[in-house]
């Protein structure tokens, strides 16, 4: 494997290549996560990728050279919280600001489900080849210098993986001064079959530090940007012999030295101001509501309860066989029988826990309650219990389940 890196210190823009060195060239960023600070890691001075300083550099590189260079996200740069009815418009003020041409939907922009998607897809120049996802662009196309970059990706949750969508996107591939940017957050080149040459694959789950350029193992040109946007990877084209070919690539590192753009700071410190609005709004929306909280009026809370705040574990729950316990015993017909109740259930036996699929529905699962305990003060003055192995002994016993092993049966519901 060839590992091309060059590391530049000081923000000079002397010491990129000239304008008529290469053809056109294609910025990189992942990992933004809704974050202006993505992560405060990294050798000091660094930062974690700050989007202040990746903005400034950016906005340097477009004016140094014009229309010869594109910015993509490989996607996972809006995430699903607490803070949503203003983070995804302040962000794609943001995104305008950075000038990127295109995102890539990873799964975390997923997390909120297709119809919250669709309430700001629009915003944000995404593309991706997810069939569920079709009211977005499946590429974003540009032409360059005389060259076509055709940029899209492919993130799907973990339970729906498929690389049917693209090895039938990249069937017929243009090829004549063409170059395909592929981006995805969870899928390795080695799930497909036949990807183009003229391709860059994006994979934008990286936990290390450095990027990672590799020319020589796939016949496309494979990168995994560093941890959370640190170094602000960029690839420089020059089209010989009839084939793309990287001429340069450099990595800027986001540290001290480069400075913060106004207008994310500005961007931020309205992020900041809203935020702060909503937790004060939403502490006193709790604290109006403590005295409703009543002993008499017990109720064990509902998964698709707690999926109201944890929207992504919520989202990971409803794939794992927990959510499909009930419909085992339906199945098996022992949906009636109270030793098979006890562990297919949420609260069998105890007040105001499942009686029957038709009086508590919603409680015919192993809802989160079941190990995290009943929370029937949560989360004003409850906390969620961890998970031990203990907990899933109770049901996961030598009897009922004779192959248990603690971490083996956790990642089947982890989330």
């Amino acid at each position: 494997m060839i590992k091309i890196i060059f590391f530049l210190w000081s923000f000079s823009l002397r010491e990129l290549p000239p304008v008529d060195s290469f053809d056109f060239a294609i910025a990189i960023s992942v990992q933004v996560n809704m974050d202006f600070h993505p992560c405060a890691c990294g050798e000091p001075p660094f930062r974690g990728g700050d989007i202040a300083r990746r903005t400034s550099v950016i906005k340097e590189l477009k004016k140094k050279y014009g229309n010869r260079i594109l910015y993509f996200d490989a996607g996972n740069f809006v995430k699903l919280n607490q803070y949503v009815a203003y983070a995804p418009p302040i962000f794609s003020e943001v995104a305008k600001e950075m000038s990127i041409d295109g995102i890539g939907v990873g799964y975390n922009e997923q997390l909120g489900g297709v119809e919250f998607l669709k309430k700001w897809a629009n915003k944000f120049p995404f593309a991706t080849l997810i069939p569920a996802i079709d009211f977005i662009k499946k590429e974003r196309t540009f032409n360059l210098n005389g060259f076509k970059i055709i940029f899209t990706s492919y993130s799907p949750f973990y339970g729906e993986k498929s690389p049917e969508p693209v090895e039938k996107y990249f069937k017929n591939p243009v090829k004549n001064k063409t170059l395909y940017v592929f981006a995805t957050n969870n899928m390795m080149p080695e799930f497909f079959e036949n990807l183009p040459e003229n391709l860059v694959f994006i994979y934008g789950a990286n936990n290390k530090f450095k990027t990672i350029l590799d020319t020589t193992k796939y016949k496309f040109t494979y990168i995994v940007p560093s941890r959370y946007g640190i170094y602000f990877p960029i690839l420089f084209f020059k089209y010989v012999d009839e084939k793309l070919k990287i001429r340069y690539f450099h990595e800027i590192p986001l540290n001290s030295y480069i400075p913060s753009d106004e207008k994310i700071n500005e961007l931020e410190n309205k992020f900041n101001e809203e935020k702060k609005r909503f937790v004060e709004e939403r502490e006193k929306a709790i604290q109006e509501k403590r005295w409703e909280i009543k002993r008499d009026l017990i109720k064990i809370k509902s998964s698709e309860e707690c999926g109201q705040c944890h929207k992504k574990e919520y989202k990971s729950y409803l794939l794992s066989p927990h959510k499909k316990s009930f419909e085992t015993l339906k199945k098996d017909k022992k949906n009636k029988e109270i030793k098979c109740l006890m562990c297919h259930v949420t609260g069998f036996g105890h007040r105001g826990g499942f009686v029957s699929e038709g009086e508590t529905p919603k409680l015919a699962e192993v809802g989160c309650v079941e190990c995290h305990g009943f929370l029937l003060y949560h989360p004003e003055k409850q906390k969620a219990q961890k998970i031990e192995e203990k907990t899933c002994k109770k049901c996961h016993n030598k009897k009922w389940s004779p192959d248990f092993n603690f971490e083996e049966y956790r990642r089947r519901i982890l989330h």
